[in-house]
Parts: C-alpha cells; sequence; structure tokens
C-alpha cells in the first residue's frame, strides 16, 4: 500500500484528503505543519507529499526544501489558496512535482498522484 503523508493546518483539510485518499486504497498520515510534517516524514516514510504551502511554524516552502534536500526526487505536490503571495518558480525550482489551488479537484489530485507513483 502506497503512503500519503499529507501537511495542511486546516483540520478541515486534512480529514477530507484522509478520507478520499484512504478511500482509493493509499494509507495517509497526516501533520498540522511544516515541522510536524518532518517529523512524521521520519517516521512514516510515505511515498510521496500534500503540502499547504501557508502554515505556521514552518511554511509549505521550509518544508518541501529540507525533505528535497535530502531526497531530491521525492514527489511532492503543493497545494494553496493563497498562492499569488509566492513565487511559483521559486517552488517549481526546488523540484516540486506539481502545485495546485484550493479549492482542490479529488479526481484531478488522484490521477496527479497515479502519474506521479506510476500506478
Amino acid at each position: 500500500m502506497q503512503k500519503i503523508l499529507v501537511v495542511d493546518d486546516e483540520f478541515e483539510i486534512r480529514e477530507l484528503l484522509s478520507e478520499a485518499l484512504t478511500f482509493k486504497s493509499f494509507e495517509v498520515l497526516t501533520a498540522e505543519d511544516g515541522l510536524q510534517g518532518l517529523k512524521v516524514f521520519d517516521e512514516f516514510k510515505p511515498d510521496l507529499a500534500i503540502v499547504d504551502v501557508r502554515m505556521p511554524n514552518m511554511d509549505g516552502v521550509g518544508f518541501s526544501k529540507r525533505i528535497l534536500a535530502a531526497y531530491p526526487e521525492f514527489p511532492i505536490i503543493i497545494i494553496s489558496g493563497f498562492l499569488k503571495q509566492y513565487n511559483i518558480e521559486e517552488i517549481r525550482s526546488l523540484g516540486v512535482k506539481e502545485i495546485m489551488t484550493k479549492p482542490l479537484d479529488i479526481e484531478f489530485l488522484y490521477k496527479t498522484i497515479k502519474n506521479l507513483l506510476s500506478l
């Protein structure tokens, strides 16, 4: 079973994605910010991460920098309702595989995950 880490400060988003992806037969673990996400990443060893860009303590950019510095090919999908406040090209240059805006299209997200994990 493929493992997905969802990192988002919004409880409702974590729950929605957890339920939707569990329904699609993924094992899902969640974290509420980038710092907690790093800890969960080390313990959980996910196959892919879905990460909100704007969070307290450590944002999605900081999380992505840390993970991709150690695992350059690790698939990260950035999600946000506030992408205009960030430099999209800078985020892409980190090695992030996909950037999506909220509200999410769950079917498109699922297809993207399948492509990234070669399922």
